[in-house]
């Protein structure tokens, strides 16, 4: 995919990495120098490896519902975390 970087028009000082097509923003950050690095990480697929976590036991949905993922329901999840709130 393609990745664009421009100043947000907010006047705020941003920057705004956009994916193309469809102009879809996908970072604001307060440096050009930190949207472009961004863009070339996106686009070499570096930046998705590096926040790549695999899921654990203690991680992710285990952390959740208080064990390993499995035959788990939505509903089942959703009450999970209705009751962790």
């Amino acid at each position: 995919m393609k990745h664009a970087v421009r100043e947000s028009l907010t006047g705020t000082g941003r920057w705004i990495v956009i994916q193309d097509p469809g102009n879809i923003p996908v970072a604001l950050v307060r440096s050009e120098a930190l949207a472009r690095q961004i863009a070339a990480m996106l686009e070499s697929g570096a930046l998705c490896e590096s926040l790549h976590v695999p899921q654990t036991p203690d991680t992710g949905l285990g952390a959740v519902i208080g064990k390993w993922p499995g035959a788990e329901t939505d509903e089942e999840v959703s009450e999970q975390l209705r009751e962790m709130s």
